[in-house]
């Protein structure tokens, strides 16, 4: 990421999921599932910027 607050929003918001999901952490996977939950949002991220891009371009 070159953008520094764009991968501090996104560390935010993996935390706060990671937090609200009690239920998982306590079965003894909580690294595997803070790194799932940053994934799932850096690809979600980036599936906006490529979406935004292809509007731009076709119109």
């Amino acid at each position: 990421m070159n953008n520094k607050e764009v991968a501090e929003d996104l560390t935010q918001e993996t935390f706060l999921k990671y937090f609200s999901q009690t239920s998982y952490i306590n079965r003894g996977k909580s690294l595997t599932f803070l790194y799932t939950i940053a994934k799932i949002y850096v690809l979600i991220f980036i599936e906006k910027i490529i979406r935004t891009n292809i509007l731009l371009i076709k119109y």
